[in-house]
């Protein structure tokens, strides 16, 4: 029982994050299209959600207790990567 709500718990901090990212960009830019490097860091930021999507989809009923270190260490990551990048927007294109 413990795995199903680990597995659920990491995948609702993902949606999270993708849900803050399309949220921010579209308060930050309207219907503006965003500065490449901008772009370019929210792709990383989807991409990196993704890959953490699919190995949680896939290790899900797997030896859970052999990635749930690594999944977490990674989701993390994910979460600090995203908040620095916050705060980045908010520093440079601040009107």
């Amino acid at each position: 029982m413990r795995e199903s709500k680990d597995i659920s718990e990491a995948a609702q901090r993902i949606q999270a994050i993708e849900t803050k990212l399309a949220e921010k960009l579209r308060t930050t830019f309207g219907a503006k299209t965003p500065a490449p490097d901008v772009s370019a860091k929210a792709d990383a930021i989807r991409g990196k959600s993704g890959e953490l999507t699919k190995k949680l989809t896939e290790k899900e009923g797997d030896a859970w207790t052999g990635v749930q270190d690594e999944l977490n260490r990674d989701l993390h990551a994910l979460e600090g990567d995203f908040d620095h990048w916050v705060q980045y927007l908010d520093k440079h294109f601040k009107e």
